[in-house]
């Protein structure tokens, strides 16, 4: 077979034109890879049908609304679909014909752009990779005794984007994926990366293969990878994920002890993430019943869960579980409820969760002032932040920044201007390693608002204060200041930029 010459279509809003080119010869070999989802505002879309991630091999894996105009009729050769413009909602083809001779001429109505230099040789590479992974794939779903040994005839180096593509198109024939997978780990110069561990896991877990898994949590985490969503997401295609949460805690139960308590983390953590509270509360439960002591992060991952999905009901219970266990909050495990709670506007149980925190020994800290800074600042009550903040300092804590820009923006908010730039000013002096971020988000607010002058007389500050803005907005405020007469103040603006960002660089230098 001759080196395909690579052409890229646009397929025009949803109008299969490129399919009837007739000038469009058939590859020996024709593999369609869908690479993305697509989207179509054509209700017509002939590629509707079409699987994220599948490999069709031949004509007949085709939708039948794919098989007429693509490979039967016309003998096109579609070897990729990887892209969608959305700008245009259009659709993009990559076809590879093994007439060089074609050119745009030849397919009226169709844009035409031909790969030259080292992209041709990359795409080139690419559609070596599918046909490598389309036969592959072949071998793997045929399970023959002789694989492993067709597999090195082949002769073709594995990287790990080819066996998680193999992995993700052979996942119903996991016996011989599983092969496939122990073939690639002794190929030399090969090493599996942390997506072909937790799609293989995801592999075994989906067959039933406890067993399997428990061996490859153990080879992975020896390796320095670690389990994620991925190898857990066989679970929502169960008929019961309760029943494989079993499986999978005694299969974590009788692995080391660092290795066992990384996974069931994960475990947990998917659990929540997929809002299967209950199952995850049982599964902390069968931890401790087996004898496992859980720390606090552990139930500071739930209620982070819980209080990401504002119900903070269940993580005030979940709060008082942790002492039934033996296990106490930290100022982390409150400041989650604290947010969850002021994010509700539960004043009342904000201060009675601030009496039990300070009851329990355990001192706020920056981010518990932040948080309620925040709840001040929202709520109006800029003079109840300010409490907040000189108690923070007395206790001879540093704000962070994001606590001094909830004060600018709830300044800004009540449109308290004048109070704002006071703010700013004054915390230069307590606190000169804001003074950057600070103006900047001060100067920043005064341009959005429409407020150039003032943006003006913030970067002027700024300059003095020998701190140098951002350019994009020293350029948007000298931009507005011309277009609204004010050259004077523009150049001089300009000036002082130019003039303070030299003096520093040749400083530097």
């Amino acid at each position: 077979m001759q080196t395909p010459t690579l052409f890229h279509f646009t397929l025009n809003r949803g109008k299969d034109s490129i399919l009837r080119c007739p000038s469009i010869k058939m590859l020996e070999m024709c593999t369609l890879l869908i690479q993305e989802k697509m989207y179509s505002t054509s209700r017509n879309n002939p590629f509707q049908n079409l699987q994220k991630g599948q490999l069709y091999t031949s004509p007949d894996d085709l939708p039948n609304s794919l098989q007429s105009s693509v490979c039967r009729n016309h003998g096109y050769a579609l070897c990729a679909f990887p892209s969608f413009d959305d700008r245009m909602l259009v659709p993009h083809l990559r076809i590879f014909s093994s007439d060089s001779n074609m050119n745009a001429k030849q397919c009226p109505g169709i844009r035409a752009f031909t790969s030259v230099g080292s992209s041709f040789k990359d795409d080139a590479k690419d559609c070596c990779v599918a046909d490598n992974v389309r036969r592959i794939c072949k071998l793997v779903k045929l399970g023959e005794e002789t694989m492993e040994e067709k597999l090195t005839e082949m002769n073709f180096r594995p990287s790990p984007q080819l066996v998680v593509d193999v992995l993700r198109n052979t996942s119903g024939h996991a016996d011989s994926t599983l092969r496939f997978f122990a073939w690639a780990k002794s190929q030399p110069q090969y090493n599996h990366s942390s997506v072909v561990y937790n799609e293989i896991v995801n592999i075994a877990g989906a067959n039933g293969d406890f067993e399997a898994v428990g061996s490859l949590v153990e080879e992975m985490t020896a390796k320095g990878h670690y389990l994620t969503e991925r190898s857990f997401s066989f679970m929502l295609s169960s008929p019961s994920i309760r029943s494989v949460t079993e499986g999978l805690v005694d299969t974590f139960s009788k692995l080391e002890y660092s290795v066992r308590m990384a996974a069931f983390h994960s475990l947990v953590s998917f659990l929540h993430r997929q809002s299967f509270f209950g199952i995850a509360n049982w599964v902390l439960k069968q931890m401790v019943a087996r004898g496992k002591t859980l720390n606090v992060s552990y139930y500071n991952a739930l209620l982070a869960a819980r209080c990401r999905r504002g119900r903070y009901l269940e993580a005030k219970r979940l709060l008082d579980e942790m002492k039934k266990f033996g296990c106490q909050p930290n100022t982390n495990s409150y400041n989650y409820l604290l947010g969850a709670l002021c994010k509700a506007g539960k004043i009342a149980d904000v201060c009675q969760l601030l009496d039990m925190m300070e009851k329990s020994g355990h001192r706020p800290d920056p981010i518990t002032y932040e948080i309620l800074i925040f709840l001040a600042c929202k709520t109006n009550e800029m003079n109840g932040a300010l409490e907040f903040l000189n108690k923070m300092i007395t206790d001879g804590l540093t704000p962070r920044f994001s606590t001094y820009a909830a004060f600018i923006k709830g300044y800004f908010h009540t449109k308290q201007f004048e109070e704002a730039y006071n703010f700013v000013d004054e915390t230069s002096k307590k606190d000169p390693s804001a003074d950057s971020m600070n103006y900047m988000l001060l100067a920043n607010l005064f341009e959005n608002s429409g407020m150039i002058l003032e943006a003006q007389s913030v970067l002027l500050k700024m300059i003095e204060k020998g701190l140098i803005p951002k350019f994009s907005l020293c350029r948007k405020v000298t931009q507005n200041l011309f277009q609204n007469g004010k050259q004077d103040m523009a150049q001089g603006l300009e000036y002082k930029f130019n003039e303070i960002r030299n003096t520093i660089n040749k400083s530097i230098s």
